[in-house]
């Protein structure tokens, strides 16, 4: 048995931009202007509810709980918005890659992403996945991306067995380091900075590079 746990915003879904565009669209509505730093990787915690709380913090907004809520909450009306005016594309190759994890009996399939759960959900479904039966955790879970992978592989049928994260983002590999899981990068950002990367699941065969990311 092993378990493979994906993220979201770039490895599934081309939603990268538009995620990002929203997220800072919701904030500056609930808060006001607010200045975030020029790269995501310069949070602590990339994740929505990380992200979240260091723009309280840079900002010199006192933390609210109804401030949060009602960032997450705008943020998922903008995305379902934008997502029934142009729904966003499934990553080339990642439908058949997920379909074929999901009929191999000796492979778990989880998604553990620093996003909301109602936002990612969403991004998944309008990209052609159902997203209703999978383990999922996100941000919903905890601010902190290790947390929220721990949390995901807890909750697949054996926790014990070898794990293989796949992520589009420089935060997902320092993850993957700190919990001591495989990795396999994908797309343009990842190109030339990990062992195993791939371009999209259509360029390869997903289970010989699970096998190379597990031999690393």
């Amino acid at each position: 048995m092993i378990n493979v746990i994906f993220d979201v915003d770039g490895t599934l879904v081309d939603s990268y931009a538009l995620d990002t565009t929203l997220f800072c669209q919701a904030v500056d509505e609930i808060l006001g202007q607010t200045r975030f730093r020029e790269d995501w990787a310069e949070y602590t915690h990339v994740t929505d509810a990380g992200i979240l709380a260091e723009v309280f913090q840079d900002n010199a907004i006192s933390p609210d709980g109804r401030m949060e809520n009602a960032v997450r909450e705008r943020f998922g009306q903008l995305v379902t918005t934008a997502l029934s005016d142009q729904p966003c594309a499934a990553v080339q190759g990642a439908e058949a890659a997920i379909n074929g994890l999901h009929q191999r009996p000796n492979v778990a399939v989880g998604v553990a992403t620093g996003g909301w759960s109602h936002t990612a959900r969403a991004k998944l479904g309008a990209a052609g996945f159902d997203p209703s039966s999978w383990i999922l955790a996100s941000s919903d879970d905890h601010a902190e991306r290790t947390v929220i992978m721990r949390t995901c592989l807890e909750r697949l049928p054996d926790p014990g067995a070898p794990t293989v994260y796949i992520g589009d983002g420089e935060w997902d590999q320092i993850a993957c380091k700190a919990l001591d899981w495989a990795f396999v990068g994908v797309g343009a950002r990842l190109k030339g900075k990990t062992p195993v990367w791939i371009e999209h699941y259509a360029s390869c065969d997903l289970g010989q590079v699970l096998q190379a990311a597990l031999a690393n």
